[in-house]
């Protein structure tokens, strides 16, 4: 019987080295990583050359999926656009996994309203760029306008959605969100449980809980996503008095609207206000999570979880959106975690005592470690295989 083989196609991401370190754990010497580039001269930035990554052009990776049979698993490491031609040439025997990684769904106005994830004072200073009501209405009745006329092509809107249909599995971190993608894209997947990063990878398991820390620490990047001037005024009402710092990260994303940002931190909180305008070192950066008491993360999908995860970890207080899945995975689980929208307001505010600290601890260790995550894969491909 035929070795059964798993091919993941992949871009040159970060998280692509992670992925490649598990599963060759559970399956050495089973996995081929296609790395699509349009150039084979092409200079890895993230990933590191193995034996089994290998860079392959559009019209080679095309070729290598026309040769899958079932004895073959093919794992898409996102739903890139130019991965759509890959899956269609797929055997309809190769079972095929899709690790979402949000951005296909949440960036996809079809999917989902651009409005949902804004809080009211980001409305007011961004432009949304909505999909227009009269394109959805088209995009709606262009299948029965084909009845008529077969020759009209397909939107890119029902390849996306065709190429979504030949996805088994669906791979996310935990299930409320598998549940809400889902439903976003109207489609019944098979849950596939997939973190990339270890807590191991995250935090130092063996460092004593840190007292004395009075920073806050404000969303991650400079993606009006994560809603910082309704986060600003939430800092505000929670009366905490004795924070040194207002940490808000605003190395990428968009610099207009971060100079909005640092405008009103400016203003808001004088000289506490620190804002993280250059990439740093992983390292360093943990450094300031650590300095943290406070976290609030206002972002109405996911994002952020490593962030957060290395947060509960050392010890902050941590204040997510009720509408973002991850505040209510980690509620689910027993993790103290509080939502912005429910927090009632009280007269002195309470940081995380060492008790609930060491809970938080005990509840990570219970579900995010090297072991337990390794297991957890190798009996879902099992499952598969």
């Amino acid at each position: 019987m035929d070795t059964k083989k798993i091919t993941h196609i992949v871009v040159d991401e970060k998280f692509i080295m992670s992925a490649y370190r598990q599963f060759e754990e559970i399956k050495p010497e089973q996995n081929k990583f296609c790395v699509l580039v349009d150039d084979l001269e092409y200079e890895f930035i993230h990933i590191k050359p193995k034996k089994s990554i290998i860079k392959l052009t559009k019209t080679m990776i095309l070729d290598e999926m026309r040769k899958l049979n079932e004895n073959n698993i093919v794992v898409f490491h996102s739903l890139d656009p130019r991965f759509f031609d890959f899956i269609f040439a797929l055997n309809e025997k190769v079972k095929v996994i899709l690790f979402c990684f949000g951005y296909e769904i949440y960036g996809d106005g079809y999917f989902f309203s651009r409005k949902k994830v804004y809080t009211k004072t980001t409305k007011q200073v961004i432009n949304i760029g909505d999909i227009k009501v009269k394109n959805k209405i088209k995009e709606f009745l262009i299948p029965f306008y084909r009845r008529i006329k077969p020759q009209i092509p397909l939107t890119n809107l029902e390849i996306k959605k065709n190429a979504l249909a030949r996805v088994d599995y669906m791979g996310t971190s935990f299930r409320e969100e598998f549940l809400n993608i889902q439903k976003l894209i109207n489609q019944k997947k098979q849950f596939f449980n997939f973190w990339y990063y270890f807590l191991e990878e995250i935090v130092d398991i063996n460092e004593p809980v840190l007292e004395g820390k009075n920073n806050v620490l404000i969303g991650n990047s400079t993606s009006a996503t994560n809603n910082h001037l309704d986060s600003f005024n939430f800092l505000n009402k929670l009366n905490f008095k004795d924070y040194s710092k207002v940490i808000v990260p605003l190395s990428y994303g968009d610099p207009v609207y971060g100079e909005v940002v640092l405008d009103r931190g400016e203003k808001l909180f004088g000289d506490a206000f620190t804002p993280l305008k250059q990439f740093m070192k992983y390292e360093e950066y943990v450094k300031i999570i650590k300095s943290c008491s406070v976290a609030i993360i206002y972002a109405k999908r996911q994002r952020a979880i490593g962030n957060i995860l290395a947060l509960l970890w050392y010890g902050a207080k941590v204040f997510l959106s009720k509408d973002n899945t991850f505040y209510w995975y980690l509620n689910r689980i027993g993790i103290h975690v509080y939502c912005i929208e429910n927090y009632k307001n009280n007269k002195r505010f309470i940081l995380l005592n060492e008790e609930e600290v060491l809970h938080n601890r005990k509840v990570l260790m219970q579900n995010f470690t090297r072991t337990k995550l390794l297991n957890q894969l190798n009996n879902q491909i099992e499952e598969l295989l």
